[in-house]
């Protein structure tokens, strides 16, 4: 039997990455692949820019910031579980709860 195992590799430090993260900037859009580390750099460092920004509306293809962030619907439904938060049990978890979860996560408050 042939098994193949994928992983991802961060695209800065060539460490093991858990996150790949798209965004747009200037109507360009990206995508990286980052570890935990190195995925909370990114906002601490974005998020002043992000809070003090306007929103402006939807990209062209309907994407919204969060739905350019891949983040583990696992993940979120086993925080939210934690903290009370709440979330459909199949599906998207939805916009409000990654964002919950994401701001816990910088905070520290995610258990790995």
């Amino acid at each position: 039997m042939k098994q193949l195992i994928e992983s991802l590799v961060d695209d800065l430090d060539g460490s093991e990455a858990q996150n790949t993260l798209k965004f747009a900037v200037s109507r360009v859009r990206y995508e990286i692949d980052l570890s935990d580390d190195n995925f909370r750099r990114f906002y601490e460092n974005i998020g002043p820019f992000m809070e003090a920004a306007r929103r402006v509306g939807r990209e062209s293809d309907n994407t919204t910031p969060t739905e350019d962030v891949w983040v583990s619907p696992v993940a979120v439904r086993r925080w939210a579980k934690l903290t009370g938060f709440q979330v459909p049990q199949r599906g998207d978890v939805g916009t409000p709860a990654k964002l919950a979860f994401l701001r816990a996560w910088l905070d520290g408050q995610v258990p790995k």
